[in-house]
């Protein structure tokens, strides 16, 4: 069993932040190295209305970066309805693959939930009526982004760094959305979502560094890097005694497949 031949695999990076600063003079070389590791596509969701022209420059100039625009919740007091306004806008103009981050967040400062949930629901809305993808972003607050999943049957999405429990899993799973991991499956004190990733099936979830955010167990210190996307499959075929072949294979597939990138090619 081939679980860490990577030769001959395509990886596709479901959620990396390259418009972070800490990126910007080596993006090249970084996706050059990626690529060396075969690593071959990203999608960049946006944080704030702010970072929509940056991001749409990024999927200008580096092939196969494909964007994302929303308002992610821990920038919630940045966020007002000009930002949706201009949410839309760049839906209209850029045509992105998806809405997010957005989502719920209940372990920041002052999470102002009720403003939170106006946000979240104004995206939903917009994604329902552009036929597009949400990527949402939940901290301590899956049951309530849940609860609003529900009420859509054809909202359809991913949980970014999913961390909730295995019938959560389940619930998201049967309501349209997949389950993105990253760095910390690699942490073997992750035990929880070491079993949930074992239960699913192969369809159920794709893989992500959020980079230069949520390091793995594969850096010590410091952010993480493109290149780190290969560690993360790497743990997901020996977690589920799988080639790494198939597990690039499937969460590529599922990626393209729930953003309907085949379309882009």
């Amino acid at each position: 069993m081939s679980i860490n031949n990577s030769n001959k695999i395509h990886l596709f990076d479901s959620h990396i932040h390259l418009d972070d600063p800490r990126f910007t003079d080596d993006l090249s070389q970084l996706l050059t190295d990626a690529r060396g590791q075969n690593i071959h596509d990203w999608i960049i969701p946006a944080t704030t209305a702010e970072t929509f022209q940056n991001i749409h420059h990024i999927t200008q100039q580096q092939p196969h970066c494909y964007a994302a625009y929303g308002l992610h919740p821990y920038f919630i007091a940045q966020h007002t309805d000009e930002s949706l306004s201009t949410l839309r806008s760049a839906l209209i103009q850029y045509q992105p693959i998806a809405i997010g981050e957005c989502g719920l967040d209940a372990m920041i400062e002052q999470p102002e939930l009720d403003k939170q949930i106006y946000y979240f629901k104004a995206q939903i809305q917009l994604a329902l009526e552009f036929d597009l993808p949400l990527i949402i972003h939940t901290r301590k607050t899956l049951d309530l982004v849940l609860k609003e999943i529900r009420k859509h049957p054809t909202l359809r999405g991913v949980l970014h760094s999913f961390s909730g429990s295995l019938q959560q899993a389940k619930i998201a799973i049967e309501h349209n959305f997949l389950l993105g991991f990253g760095g910390t499956i690699t942490f073997t004190r992750a035990q929880k979502l070491r079993h949930i990733i074992t239960e699913l099936s192969l369809n159920d979830f794709i893989i992500e560094t959020d980079a230069p955010f949520q390091r793995g167990a594969y850096r010590e210190t410091g952010i993480n890097y493109p290149i780190d996307l290969l560690e993360v499959a790497k743990t997901i075929a020996i977690l589920r005694q799988e080639p790494l072949e198939l597990i690039a294979d499937a969460t590529t597939n599922n990626t393209q497949k729930l953003f309907k990138l085949k379309d882009f090619k």
